[in-house]
């Protein structure tokens, strides 16, 4: 799970997982904690001072009911309640929120989000693409119907559903159903004649392959069948790229097919 941890300003977030977000945060905890331990202590020994054990003896409690580990692991509180003040989509970003990388370059605004949003089907789908894998695909499917499920971009004839296919991004799998329940043509050529089976194989997608045998009936269809400008079918591109995960589903897929079909 990835989420969006949020810096001092409230305004910047760092793309992390949850659970690496997490282990760093512990080690910071026991670090500080086996710091201030070993200061206390040894201004007691060489100072006789008691004063700052006192203070920890009070604040350390304290301290540790405001610690979001501690809320997280000992009162039993789940990551939806947000114990880091963070959020886990893009979504949610808001005004001037950005993400920024590990050097604190900023790599995207909610402003870029909200262009999104207001623009037109076309601009979706194709910052969606731009997105690649860390695309935030909510958007891009609240804009899609039966109307718009077809559509292709002006310039290389991309359908939402090649867009998809070659995304490989967290729920591409469910994505790609509600585009068949919305009448999705698997059978669309792009601008180089790519179908979006092709374009599966191309960018090694073995999820979005496995939805499209199973649930876009690709074989009955002869849409595996089907070739390029280049003469390549989708298997022949699979191949090439030495996406050997997805040639292989193709492969018994259509070994499949041809068993059922001599019976």
């Amino acid at each position: 799970m990835k989420m969006l941890a949020g810096e001092e300003d409230h305004k910047k977030y760092k793309e992390v997982k949850y659970g690496e977000h997490i282990i760093s945060l512990a080690k910071q905890m026991i670090s500080s904690s086996l710091f201030g331990m070993v200061f206390t202590v040894g201004l007691h020994f060489y100072k006789g001072m008691t004063t700052g054990m006192a203070i920890n003896i009070i604040m350390g409690p304290l301290n540790m009911y405001e610690n979001p580990l501690f809320k997280l692991f000992v009162f039993g509180m789940t990551p939806d309640d947000r114990v880091f003040d963070e959020k886990v989509s893009r979504s949610e970003l808001e005004g001037s929120d950005k993400i920024v990388d590990e050097e604190g370059k900023v790599i995207y605004e909610a402003k870029a989000l909200i262009a999104v949003k207001n623009g037109t089907f076309e601009e979706v789908m194709l910052d969606t693409w731009d997105a690649s894998e860390a695309a935030d695909i909510s958007t891009f499917m609240s804009k899609l119907d039966s109307k718009t499920v077809n559509d292709t971009t002006k310039e290389n004839k991309w359908t939402p559903l090649m867009i998809i296919c070659g995304l490989k991004c967290r729920g591409d799998a469910s994505a790609m159903r509600q585009m068949k329940e919305l009448g999705a043509d698997v059978s669309i050529k792009d601008k180089e004649g790519w179908t979006a089976l092709h374009w599966a194989c191309f960018h090694g997608s073995i999820s979005a392959a496995k939805v499209l045998f199973a649930d876009f009936d690709i074989i009955s269809n002869g849409v595996h069948l089907i070739k390029d400008k280049d003469g390549k079918s989708p298997l022949d591109l699979a191949t090439a790229e030495k996406n050997d995960g997805v040639a292989k589903i193709v492969e018994d897929a259509i070994a499949a097919g041809e068993s059922k079909k001599n019976k």
